[in-house]
């Protein structure tokens, strides 16, 4: 019955995922959902209290899923420079445009309807501050707040460029996307001395070029060789 359970409901967070991506919070029904899970309504009211329940729900199983994929992606690198790189690639190649959507639509009605903003707004900083913990650490940031605020940021951008692809593709190309995403990235990641003018990184990034004693604030400038 355990198993019969878990599987059931995993195939009404697959249907609620499809549901809410295709047609929006507001839209999405419940019979819809349970239609094509192909089980019964009142099977998603044995698992979720309502649709704004099974929405959290989905929210947390996806950022869940998208944990343990930044874990496999960075957890066998060998520093904080290659962990970097590889996340980067992850950020920039769009894998899933479909989950940046769904972002868009639990922000969306929590602007809309105030009574549910607020623990909407709680679940969302939570699943932020524990992947930008995780992250920090990886990374060996020493602020995981600050990493929480940057990752947020940058998620944000994802959104809503993925919502821009959508609306008119010809605005902007996926490739086009993804260079924009690399240099965003760069610029909340890297410090600017470890970037080309390209956005990437540099062979010798680590060593840190001086200024000549002439460019130097203060610095004596040379004698006139006239007499």
């Amino acid at each position: 019955m355990q198993d019969r359970s878990r599987k059931t409901r995993t195939l009404l967070l697959d249907a609620a995922y499809r549901v809410f991506v295709r047609e929006g919070f507001e839209r999405a029904q419940l019979d819809t959902i349970a239609r094509e899970a192909g089980r019964t309504k009142g099977a998603v009211y044995a698992h979720f209290r309502n649709k704004e329940h099974l929405f959290l729900a989905l929210l947390e199983q996806r950022t869940a899923e998208a944990e343990r994929r930044v874990d496999r992606l960075i957890g066998g690198t060998a520093d904080a420079r290659s962990a970097l790189e590889t996340l980067r690639g992850a950020v920039t190649e769009l894998h899933d445009p479909a989950w940046a959507i769904l972002n868009l639509e639990l922000k969306l009605y929590a602007l809309r309807h105030p009574r549910a903003a607020h623990r909407m707004r709680a679940t969302f900083r939570r699943i932020h501050d524990e992947e930008g913990s995780r992250v920090a650490l990886r990374l060996t940031e020493r602020s995981r707040a600050v990493m929480a605020s940057k990752l947020s940021a940058l998620w944000s951008l994802v959104s809503a460029i993925v919502l821009d692809l959508n609306f008119d593709p010809d605005v902007m190309s996926r490739r086009d996307a993804g260079l924009l995403l690399g240099e965003v990235f760069d610029g909340l990641f890297r410090p600017a001395a470890e970037l080309e003018p390209t956005g990437r990184l540099t062979p010798g990034a680590a060593r840190r070029t001086r200024p000549t004693r002439a460019a130097r604030p203060g610095a004596a400038r040379p004698r006139s060789s006239t007499k």
